[in-house]
Order: structure tokens, then C-alpha cells, then sequence
């Protein structure tokens, strides 16, 4: 994590989710403080109930003096801002490793700066703040306005604490609306900035450095971002009570925002209860109902994080939450999910990815970022863990985490509006990831069916089942052969139970492998693996059918049925990993809608909605949507859907016209 937060031990809980990184436009969030206990003490630990501290830390966040910044440990700042019904909190852990401050608190001191704006009857009324920290023991903090009303503000409390190894401070502080009257009283229109002004030696005039959350001041708030969450829309106190009465939820909420989620411009309620993230307002069910989201564990603790932010550059606001898990292998684990609000106001689970584990003292967390649009996940660092001790068990259709041995050490996600989800964008590789010596460099051949591996390849099969949990003796059930990856020679593609596998003599060099977890519960079944180019990029992708089993409920009824899924792996270049889904069959019983799969190549994927058995238009039972990032089933009684070609964009797989 750039922003060396991680380093205060009072963060603890908000900083096992990295700090998302600031741009030179970054919208600063206010948060309703709710029943979150604050306290000005400068120790910022209560603040984890609002998530993590925004980073402001790096080269495009510096506003002024861009010569002069030596980079994070010169000037940087993580920050949150809460309001509740006696005025506005101000939090900020500050990187500064010469912190210039008297108790005159001229100018030229070290500060930090918020700078708020509201529109009232067609003009705009600014402030900013400037917060100075003092020297506990010698001299008092100080809030003061800049500006037309300027001076100390009246009421204003401000507390500062040294950061542990005394590379910096944090900040603490509270202004009453008394101070900033219109800016309570008009949230809506809310424009806000946040900066450390640095200044390097005692008695300049203006500082050094200025690195900020984005363009503008007091004097020119135009240029600043509207605010995201300034207050909850009028309460729609009623539905929040109905829910309570109706999911039993006694606990207070843990976090109460605003923000856009769906319909019109106007915001949605998001409010957090132990176990449940519920969201009502305009955008669901026209402001009659709500939409909720069951968290797997009723324990308000094993919530880490809640992001609410437009993660897919449509406008509209997702909701990310970091968890906590339990498994049955000993170890827990952290899950990152990201959920959107459907056309219907119904959320919908659109991106899973496993972002840590602990198991006694070991643990390992990785780094998330946001991107514009999307996310980042790095490899953390690993307390205890070693490639050895690692726990290697996987969870069907959730991606590990990223260690120090994965053969990528980040992944960058995008948005798909084809595959309705996140898809891989782009893949760091990892230079150290550990390797195994190769004994020769005869390129594989191409064999049409399963022989025994050149002995160049054992060790990294080994390597891989002792990571994998694969018994030494185990054989592929399912074995490929071709180019996939880098030069023209080919490589081996394996099926080892649930999990696909990619060696080859000139792939890595011959020593490590790749290998992605198929979405497949235990009973669950690989019934086919080809290799075909099906993205055009002229490496073949790895494409699996798979049959799963599933329990849907209808009519309050518990039906088991079988689904199969095509799925297509690409073991190169930014989009790695699986880039196209698609349901071709589903079972129940003798009753059967079963795709034929026609040409997979470079031209795409075609598939034709063939015959049922059983069903009638009248009496197929199932009206649900496909799983995230899957096409749809073709019914062949639909007559747009006879056959599909699905073909790639270059970014993803959309169906052709």
C-alpha cells in the first residue's frame, strides 16, 4: 500500500483493505456518522466503521510543487469525513517527514485544507478550513476559516498524535454548523476538497507542495468535485422500520449513506446492520420497497470494509464489501464481493474474488485498488505463510488470492457489459514466482491423446499438486495439446478434478505453470476440453463443458437439476483467464433443453437453441437469469434465439447481431 497507513496500528480494521488510490479528480465522500463512536483523541480507530481512509498518494494527486515532492514519505495524507447533527468530523493520517508548526500557526505552517461549497438560491457559498496541528505538551492545534469570514472558528475542537515512528501526524477534528451554517443545510449540492499543504522549512510564505483530492480552493470551488454521500435522502423511515420488523435486525447500523445506485440522478439510502446491507430510495421499486443483501456471517466484525462507489463508469454507484469466512479446511478466509442494482432495483452480485486468508498467527491480505473503471488486486505480504504451508484449497467460481509465488502478482478487473461482470483486463506477471529446474528445452509435441509427460515437465506437475492438494499418483481426466501461450510451441492443457492446468517445456521457461479453479462443486463434472482460437488473437483458448449440479427453488419447492456450462480460458495476453460463459443445457428429470454447440473458432462461438424433451413454451419452469458474467440458455421456442454467434470485441464476448 503506497500510503503507508498500515503502519498506525490504531487503523487496524480499516486498513486490511488498501486504500484506494487518488486521482487528480477524486470525489471526496462524507459519511453519516450514525452510531459510529467518535471521539477527538487522534487516535483514529473508530473510523474503520466508515472503512478504509482515502490514500491521497501519489504523482497525479500533487496540485502545486511538483519538483519539490519526494514522493509518499515527503507528503502524502489519508482521509474521512463524517457529519452528524452537531457538525462535520475531519479525520487524516498525514506522511510528512519534516513537519513544520508554531504556535503562532501562520501561513506558512504545515496544514491541512478542506474546502467546502454549497449552491443557496443560484450562488455559491465557500469555505475552507485550514487545520493546523499543534505539539502535544507545548501548544494547542487550531481550526481557522479562510476567506471572507476568516479567523478561528468558534467551537471548532482539533487534537493531533504523532504517528508511531514519528514520520508524520494524524488529525482529529470537529466544526460545528454554526461555523458553516449553509453547508448543513444544503448537502445536495455539496462540492468538497481535501489537501496537505507541505512546506519543507520554517517562515515561507506559501508552501512547497500541495497534494489534494483534486482542483480548486475556497476561491475557485467550481473546479471541485461534487461530494459523494453528503447526506441520505429524505428518510424514507418507514421501509428502513418494515425491514427491521420483517428480517428481525434489533442491532443499530453500522453505516448510513447516500449515493446513486440506480434510476434517476436522485441518491438511494445504503444503510449497513450486522448481516445485512439494505438499500431504499427512488431507485428501487419506484421508492415503495427495498433491496438487501444477506451477508454469510451475522457477526458485525467479520465486515471489514464497505466501498459504495461507481466502479463501472456508467454513473451509478456498486457496493463492494470486504468479509470475512469461515471454511471447513482450518483457515479463513476474506472475500471481496461487488453487488449492483438490476433494472428490476433487485441487487445482483456481479464480482467475487478471494482477497486473503488467515489460519493461527499466519495470514496474507491482498491490495485492493479502485481504477476508474474497476479494480485492482496485488499480492500482499504474507505473516507466517510460506509456498509450503500455504493452504491450497479453492472454492468453485471464487478465485484465490494473489500470494508472492502465484504466477501473477496483480490483476487489474474491468467492467463487461457483454459478460454483465468484472473480467481480467490485464495481468502483472510475477518475476519471482518460484520455479522449478528444467532438464531440457525439446518443445512439446502434439500428441492426440494423453501420453506421458517429457520428464522436463514432472517437476512442475509436482510442484503443482503439492500446492493444489493433488494426490502424486492422480492423472489428468482431460488432456490438450497447443499453442495457447507465448511462442509458437505448444503446450500441455490438463483437467486435474476442478482445476485446469497449463505446463509446457518453453511456457515459463519450463518451470512453473498456470492453473484456474473451474466453477465446480464437488460432484460436478468435466465433460469435454478442446483448444480452439476462438478470440482471434491466433493462441487457442482452452474450452471446457462442464455439467453442475443445482437445487433451484420453485414454487417454494426444492428441484434438483443438472446445468452444463461451456467455458472458454485464455492462458494469455491481458484478458486471462475465462472470457466467455454460456449455458448450453439444463436437465430435470426426463425434461431437457439441451444446445447444440456449432462452430468454435476464430469467427466466435455459434450455438443453436436445438429441441426440448418434456418442455413446452407453456411449461418450462424456470424464468431466472443466467448466472453473472454466463449467456443465457437458448429456448427453442424462441425464435430470435434459433442461433447465436457470439463474437469477440477485443474486450469481451458480445452476441452478434
Amino acid at each position: 500500500m503506497s500510503h503507508r497507513t498500515a503502519r498506525t496500528a490504531a487503523l487496524l480494521l480499516a486498513l486490511l483493505a488498501a486504500s484506494s488510490t487518488a486521482s487528480a479528480q477524486t470525489a471526496v465522500e462524507v459519511f453519516e456518522r450514525g452510531a459510529a463512536r467518535l471521539s477527538l483523541d487522534g487516535l483514529l480507530r473508530e473510523w474503520s466503521g466508515f472503512g478504509q481512509l482515502r490514500a491521497v498518494d501519489d504523482r497525479a494527486s500533487v496540485t502545486a510543487g511538483l519538483p519539490a515532492w519526494r514522493g509518499s514519505d515527503d507528503a502524502s495524507f489519508g482521509y474521512a469525513l463524517a457529519r452528524d447533527d452537531d457538525g462535520l468530523w475531519i479525520a487524516a493520517e498525514v506522511r510528512d517527514d519534516v513537519l513544520v508548526r508554531s504556535a503562532a500557526h501562520p501561513e506558512g505552517d504545515d496544514h491541512l485544507s478542506v474546502a467546502l461549497a454549497v449552491t443557496v438560491g443560484g450562488r455559491t457559498v465557500a469555505y475552507e478550513l485550514a487545520l493546523y496541528p499543534g505539539e502535544p505538551g507545548a501548544f494547542a492545534g487550531l481550526v481557522r476559516l479562510r476567506g471572507g469570514a476568516r479567523g478561528a472558528v468558534a467551537g471548532a475542537q482539533l487534537v493531533e498524535a504523532a504517528l508511531p515512528d514519528r514520520m508524520g501526524v494524524t488529525l482529529e477534528a470537529r466544526v460545528p454548523w454554526s461555523a458553516v451554517p449553509e453547508l448543513r443545510a444544503h448537502p445536495e449540492s455539496l462540492r468538497a476538497r481535501v489537501a496537505w499543504h507541505d512546506v519543507d522549512a520554517p517562515r515561507r510564505a506559501t508552501a512547497d507542495t500541495v497534494i489534494a483530492t483534486g482542483p480548486g480552493d475556497g476561491a475557485h470551488p467550481d473546479a471541485m468535485p461534487l461530494a459523494v454521500g453528503a447526506a441520505a435522502p429524505p428518510a424514507p423511515s418507514a421501509l428502513l422500520d418494515r425491514f427491521r420488523a420483517e428480517r428481525g435486525v434489533t442491532a443499530p447500523a453500522r453505516i448510513d449513506r447516500a449515493a446513486d445506485l440506480a434510476g434517476d440522478a436522485r441518491p438511494e439510502r445504503v444503510v449497513v446492520f450486522p448481516g445485512y446491507v439494505v438499500a431504499m430510495g427512488p431507485g428501487v421499486a419506484q421508492g415503495a420497497g427495498y433491496a438487501f443483501i444477506q451477508l454469510p456471517a451475522r457477526n458485525g466484525d467479520d465486515l471489514l470494509d464497505v466501498t459504495v462507489r461507481d466502479l463501472t463508469g456508467d454513473g451509478k454507484s456498486e457496493v463492494a464489501l470486504r468479509q470475512r469466512a469461515g471454511t471447513e479446511g482450518g483457515f479463513t478466509r476474506e472475500l471481496l464481493t461487488i453487488y449492483r442494482l438490476d433494472e428490476a432495483g433487485n441487487f445482483q452480485q456481479v464480482f467475487v474474488h478471494e482477497v486473503g486468508r488467515a489460519m493461527g498467527a499466519s495470514r496474507l491480505s491482498d491490495r485492493v485498488t479502485w481504477e476508474p473503471t474497476g479494480l485492482r488486486i496485488e499480492a500482499g505480504a504474507p505473516v507466517g505463510f510460506t509456498a509450503a504451508t500455504w493452504p491450497a484449497a479453492t472454492e468453485a467460481g471464487v478465485e484465490a488470492p494473489l500470494t508472492p509465488w502465484s504466477a501473477d502478482r496483480a490483476r487489474v478487473f474491468a467492467w463487461s457489459p457483454a459478460a454483465r461482470g468484472f473480467t481480467v483486463a490485464r495481468s502483472e506477471r510475477n518475476p519471482t514466482a518460484p520455479a522449478v529446474a528444467a532438464a531440457g528445452n525439446t518443445p512439446a509435441g502434439h500428441p492426440s491423446a494423453p501420453a506421458a509427460l517429457a520428464a522436463d515437465l514432472d517437476g512442475v506437475l509436482r510442484l503443482f499438486r503439492q500446492r493444489e492438494g493433488v494426490p502424486e499418483g492422480a492423472a489428468p481426466t482431460h488432456r490438450a495439446s497447443g499453442d495457447v501461450a507465448e511462442d509458437a510451441f505448444a503446450e500441455e492443457v490438463l483437467v486435474f478434478g476442478r482445476t485446469l492446468v497449463v505446463v509446457g517445456q518453453r511456457f515459463y521457461g519450463g518451470r512453473s505453470y498456470y492453473s484456474v479453479a473451474l466453477p465446480l462443486s464437488e460432484g460436478d463434472a468435466v465433460l469435454d476440453l478442446r483448444l480452439a482460437d476462438i478470440t482471434g488473437d491466433g493462441k487457442r483458448e482452452a474450452v471446457v463443458r462442464v455439467r453442475r449440479a443445482v437445487t433451484t427453488q420453485l414454487q417454494g419447492a426444492a428441484v434438483p437439476s443438472q446445468r452444463e456450462m461451456l467455458l472458454a480460458y485464455a492462458v494469455t495476453g491481458p484478458r486471462r483467464g475465462r472470457v466467455f460463459g454460456a449455458e448450453v443445457a439444463r436437465r430435470v428429470g426426463n425434461d431437457a433443453v439441451v444446445n447444440e454447440v456449432g462452430a468454435v473458432g476464430p469467427g466466435g462461438v455459434t450455438l443453436r437453441s436445438g429441441a426440448a424433451r418434456g418442455w413446452t413454451a407453456a411449461t418450462y419452469p424456470f424464468r431466472d437469469a443466467p448466472p453473472q458474467g454466463f449467456f443465457p440458455l437458448l429456448l427453442p421456442w424462441d425464435a430470435a434465439q434459433r442461433q447465436v454467434t457470439y463474437r469477440w470485441t477485443g474486450a469481451a464476448f458480445e452476441r452478434a447481431p
